[in-house]
């Protein structure tokens, strides 16, 4: 091929002649750089943060959209494929008073199911039709309330959008 998309097979580095393992490489140290430079800008948040208004009260919640694929199943990039380092992402609640240190849950959860779960932390009335099932009687380490949590993901399909020939 005459360019490498943002999702780049292995096939199609090795048909453009380029070495996987720099490449992936460069892109790892990217996203890792990424990663970095989002950690220390909340940790200086943070520290402003407690400073100001200090941590008893404060609620802070940590996630992510998505991951991303570095060759791990024979690709790079992200929605175009359902495997756990695209799924798996990061979901930290900080809530003092309403969460215990250290609580870890093990079923799946969906980014939909944020809001409801923060209004019933803070004891705030969802507004009528809210999307997405609150989780917040699992944060406080009591059983699941109604219906089992329908989770899925989804994949894109169509052209991939070109980067241009990597050098």
């Amino acid at each position: 091929p005459d360019q490498l998309t943002n999702r780049s097979t292995a096939r199609e580095l090795a048909a453009a002649e380029v070495s996987a393992p720099p490449f992936v490489d460069y892109g790892s140290r990217l996203y890792d750089a990424n990663l970095l430079a989002a950690d220390e800008a909340f940790a200086a948040l943070w520290t402003r943060l407690v400073a100001e208004a200090g941590d008893g009260g404060l609620i802070t919640v940590m996630t992510s959209d998505h991951g991303e694929e570095f060759l791990e199943h024979g690709q790079t990039s992200h929605g175009f494929s359902l495997h756990d380092e695209l799924l798996r992402v990061p979901l930290v609640v900080h809530a003092p008073g309403h969460v215990g240190a250290g609580t870890r849950l093990s079923s799946p959860l969906r980014s939909i199911d944020l809001y409801p779960t923060l209004l019933e932390l803070l004891d705030i009335p969802p507004p009528p039709r809210l999307d997405g099932q609150s989780f917040a009687a699992e944060l406080r380490g009591q059983s699941a309330r109604g219906p089992a949590r329908l989770v899925f993901s989804e994949k894109r399909e169509g052209p991939p959008t070109p980067l241009g020939r990597f050098p």
